[in-house]
This record gives structure tokens, sequence and C-alpha cells, in this order.
């Protein structure tokens, strides 16, 4: 292919143009490989993991409710979520910025669906803004930025998990596992804390600290 370019003599303003695209498509395909390569690591750990004592240790305790900036969209697919979730943070902190409001603790997102799935996941990112600045100058709302009070939870199972963001699957695992055992039911929709900063100023692969958090309610004695 590219014999054939350089045999048609393209000038080369054009020839560079092109190389630069086709650098961005193999860079874009590189990107979507090592995604697709940390899944499968992920699970594979915990394939390995499984029958072992978990290394994740599971408390319980009360949250109180907190007024949220938030942006709200279903992911058609798991492998869409990085870049649906980098957008939609992007309008918040936008939407904050022009506001002159600022997130007063850790950003979250939250997941709706009522059981795990890779498709059609029903995704918000959020960051906590101050109930008094609202009240005393509510600005207009924008785009899909709604602001809204998170509930109060009386019981939420809270996990907290050191090191890359593709493998906090192992988390959310090991929180489902002990609410199993210990005779506990989700009664609520998962939060994820980001105790590491600004998702939008994560870089690839960077190490994270996350918080993984499901609201719950006791089945058996």
């Amino acid at each position: 292919h590219i014999a054939e370019l350089l045999n048609n003599d393209l000038p080369a303003p054009q020839l560079r143009g092109m190389f630069f695209m086709k650098r961005a498509e193999i860079e874009q395909q590189l990107q979507e490989g090592q995604a697709r390569l940390a899944r499968v690591e992920a699970r594979l750990k915990q394939i390995e993991q499984e029958g072992r004592l978990s290394d994740y240790e599971v408390v319980l305790k009360k949250i109180e409710p907190m007024m949220i900036a938030s942006a709200r969209q279903v992911v058609p697919a798991l492998l869409d979520m990085q870049q649906y979730r980098r957008m939609l943070f992007a309008e918040v902190y936008d939407w904050l910025a022009q506001s002159a409001l600022k997130s007063v603790a850790s950003e979250l997102v939250i997941y709706s669906n009522t059981e795990y799935t890779e498709q059609d996941i029903d995704t918000e990112v959020a960051v906590v803004v101050d109930k008094a600045t609202l009240r005393s100058r509510m600005p207009p709302i924008a785009g899909r930025v709604r602001v809204r009070e998170l509930p109060a939870v009386l019981t939420m199972a809270s996990v907290i998990h050191q090191g890359y963001l593709q493998d906090v699957g192992q988390a959310i695992s090991a929180l489902f596992a002990w609410i199993g055992v210990h005779g506990y039911s989700a009664c609520g929709a998962e939060r994820e804390v980001h105790l590491f900063g600004r998702e939008l100023d994560l870089t690839l692969l960077a190490p994270v600290v996350i918080e993984m958090q499901l609201p719950v309610e006791k089945t058996t004695p």
C-alpha cells in the first residue's frame, strides 16, 4: 500500500497527513488491545484466587446524604466505559467551572443496574458540591448535568481496592462474596468512590485507590 502511494507521486503534505491518520488508527487499536488484555488478566487473577481467603476487608458503615452534580448515560458495552466516563466527567467539571463551584469530596461513579452486566450499563458520574452554596446561588443547569441529593444509606458494605483500575473487579467480587456469606443482600445502586483524585487526570495503567460501596440489608439472622 505504501509503495502504491509513493508511485502515485503524491505531494509530501498529503502523504504526511495520510501517515498521521494511519498512526492514530494504529495507536487506537493498541489502546483497545491493551484494555482487552488488562480485562483478561483481571479475570485470570479472579479465577486463580477462587477458593482462597480474600485479601479484601469488608466493613459496614453509615453514609450521610450528599448533594451531587452528575451526568448519566447508558454505556453500550464495557469496552466503551472509559471513553463514556471521561466524556461525562468532562461535562460535569465544565459545568462546575462555569458555575464557579468546586467539588468538596471525592468524585464517584454510580451504577444503577440491578445485576452485573457488560452491556447497557446505567452509569452516572458525580462530584459532591456544597449544599449551602447551591441554596444561596443555584446556577442554571446545562446539558446532561443535573443536581440532586444522593440519599443516606444506613448500612453500606465497603471495600478498598489499591492497585490498577482494571483489577477493581476483584474487589467487587470480594464484596458480593462477603455479603452472601454474612447473610446480606444488595438493596441499592453500587457506588465507586475515587480516593485517588480526578479520573480525568489519571494516566493509563496508573495505580489507584478506590472504595467500592454497596447498600445492603440483612436477609438472614
